[in-house]
């Protein structure tokens, strides 16, 4: 099959500059020497369209725990979960109070804290969707909730 999954990205390292002009003091972040760097790879897989889930809901774990059990009940499914995993991505929604939205790859790899608006794209090489977990800094009903979208792309 000719099928393919593409990563894009790109990142731009900045230092914080504080000063004062008129007797206000003021903060503002300015690029490295570096500037931006960008990268692109794509793989070829064998994805179809029953090698793709989304899932998207409140999360409830406060440890690191799997996609599936950290969602509250109730949670949306759209696609099937892949057997093996080479996308995983999290995009952090909205909020209630002021969790913080953990990314991890394993229990204990942290590869993102997320604030709301925020998200992540990690590419993975044929890995078990068991290892893809998330966790909330804190959860409690109408209080501290925080609502995620979670992409697994694979074969």
């Amino acid at each position: 099959m000719g099928n393919k999954i593409s990563f894009k990205s790109s990142f731009s390292p900045k230092y914080e500059l504080t000063g004062t002009g008129e007797g206000d003091t003021f903060t503002k972040y300015s690029p490295s020497i570096i500037g931006t760097v960008a990268a692109e790879y794509e793989t070829s897989s064998t994805l179809g369209n029953d090698d793709v889930v989304k899932y998207t809901g409140i999360v409830e774990a406060t440890t690191s725990t799997v996609i599936t059990s950290a969602l509250l009940a109730g949670y949306t499914t759209e696609g099937t979960s892949p057997s093996s995993v080479m996308a995983y991505y999290v995009k952090y929604l909205s909020r209630v109070g002021t969790p913080s939205v953990y990314v991890y790859f394993g229990s204990t790899t942290v590869h993102a804290v997320l604030s709301p608006g925020q998200g992540v794209c990690i590419p993975l090489f044929f890995q078990n969707g068991i290892n893809c977990k998330i966790k909330a800094t804190t959860y409690e009903v109408d209080v501290n909730e925080a609502t995620v979208e979670v992409v697994l792309a694979g074969l």
